[in-house]
């Protein structure tokens, strides 16, 4: 097929969800959906030709397992238009599709994607699934799992669901080691071929999921089982990622150790602290964040997701499929599996209330040094008000000292003066016949002193009494 006819003929593709064999124009809004799928794909989807799909099938008849990888846009068309016109289809097949790494576009192009969707008829559950990946760090970081099954009367059923966990990343402190990353998976068996169709969104190339996928059909002794229990790939999803949680569980609780031992040794009376400080909220705030609400909500949703999967195995066991030892041993790794994340799940509640607890104790801490500053201060403060009280009555007494020896003071200096003197011959003062000069100058320079003191005394007494009426007036 020329480059040219896989182009004219994908226009076809375009009418998702609308061409889906149980789609009810009453219940849903085809056109929206397009609309949104359109909105998004730059976000989600590649802008490139080239695509990194994986499918691996395998034949009940045969027990040939087969391992495609796709690389450009023309080949995986190629193989979908191909595949339409097959009248065996695999009894197993899983499509993979990864990210390039954690919160970029998936490795598929939005065309592909769409053939994919219609070619298989996927549900619209899992769009639910599909538009939390991409380049949406805002999406992602709201996100805490998202879990769809339906049933059909003829022992068909098909489950989409968001499983969130976290990974290590490489990096190294300070940055923080860990991840929060997401797989995203639709799964449809057919009773009536008994077919089982799996598409995976993995968050990064070579994934564990995805190889541990490969290595269990390249070793192939468990394929068999796999064909006739689809339900294993779940318990190997889940395994794949489940031992983090433990860790990470117990990293988070060193971590609280850590700063609750510091805030355990704050002493309010010291003038300094170095162990605490604001910063020390911060870090209990962001523990608080991974703790009360990426943790706990991802592992809320993991819960929601094996309680569905259960679910759904025991209702296929009471519309008369058997029981046999494979199905029972993977309805005990699920059963397993729910009550280590019950665990963990128990685990971060009691964590969240510590840490919540420790938050209002170590708020009332330095509320108490806030409130211990406070105290020195006004106590300093205090003090030197006392110390300013101790230098005007020391003022006071010097000038209650100066006032006592002004009038002997202004007689000396008067009788000094020329405009007296003292004649021996007959002992008595004799005042000068220009004494007027210094009466005439003393008295009005003694009046203006005076008048200009009344006056700039009034002018601040007006000033004064200006701004305690303003005060009034603001005050309500």
């Amino acid at each position: 097929m020329s480059e040219k006819s896989i182009q004219d003929e994908s226009q076809e593709w375009w009418d998702y969800p609308k061409c889906l064999e149980d789609y009810d124009p009453v219940v849903v809004d085809g056109d929206a959906i397009t609309k949104r799928m359109k909105e998004l794909a730059s976000d989600l989807f590649t802008d490139e030709d080239s695509v990194d799909v994986q499918i691996i099938e395998r034949y009940e008849s045969s027990e040939k397992t087969s391992v495609l990888t796709f690389s450009d846009e023309n080949t995986l068309v190629f193989f979908i238009k191909a595949d339409s016109r097959s009248s065996f289809p695999p009894n197993f097949r899983i499509i993979s599709i990864p990210q390039t790494f954690s919160l970029s576009e998936l490795s598929i192009n939005r065309n592909c994607m769409q053939q994919l969707l219609v070619h298989f008829n996927v549900s619209l559950d899992f769009l639910n699934v599909l538009f939390k990946f991409g380049n949406q760090s805002h999406v992602f970081e709201e996100s805490s799992g998202y879990t769809s099954v339906s049933l059909e009367p003829d022992g068909s059923y098909s489950v989409s669901y968001q499983l969130m966990y976290v990974e290590k990343n490489g990096r190294k402190p300070p940055k923080d080691p860990w991840s929060m990353r997401q797989t995203g998976v639709f799964h449809r068996y057919s009773s009536s071929n008994n077919t089982s169709l799996f598409i995976f969104l993995h968050p990064m190339k070579n994934s564990v999921a995805q190889r541990r996928l490969e290595a269990l059909f390249e070793k192939g002794d468990r394929a068999g089982a796999l064909s006739q229990e689809a339900m294993d790939i779940h318990v190997l999803l889940f395994s794949s990622y489940l031992n983090n949680w433990q860790v990470y569980i117990e990293e988070l609780a060193r971590i609280f150790k850590n700063l609750r031992e510091k805030i355990l040794a704050f002493d309010v009376s010291r003038d300094v602290n170095y162990n605490l400080s604001p910063d020390t909220l911060k870090e209990l705030r962001n523990l608080e964040d991974k703790v009360s609400f990426r943790t706990s909500a991802c592992l809320r949703g993991a819960i929601r997701t094996i309680e569905a999967l259960k679910t759904l195995y025991e209702a296929h066991t009471v519309d008369g499929f058997t029981r046999d030892s494979g199905s029972k041993k993977m309805y005990s790794s699920l059963s397993a599996m729910l009550n280590r994340l019950e665990g963990h799940f128990a685990s971060v509640e009691i964590m969240q209330k510590r840490v919540g607890a420790t938050i209002g104790l170590l708020a009332n801490l330095l509320d108490l040094r806030n409130q211990s500053t406070s105290d020195k201060l006004n106590n300093h403060m205090l003090a030197l008000t006392q110390e300013t009280v101790d230098d005007n009555a020391t003022v006071r007494v010097i000038t209650i000292f100066s006032l006592i020896y002004l009038p002997a003071s202004f007689v000396a200096s008067l009788l000094g003066t020329n405009l007296f003197s003292f004649q021996a011959s007959n002992r008595r003062f004799v005042i000068s016949t220009q004494f007027w000069i210094y009466v005439c100058v003393t008295i009005p320079l003694t009046v203006i002193t005076l008048s200009t003191w009344w006056l700039m005394k009034s002018q601040q007494d007006k000033k004064r009494r200006q701004r305690r009426t303003q005060g009034k007036k603001v005050e309500p």
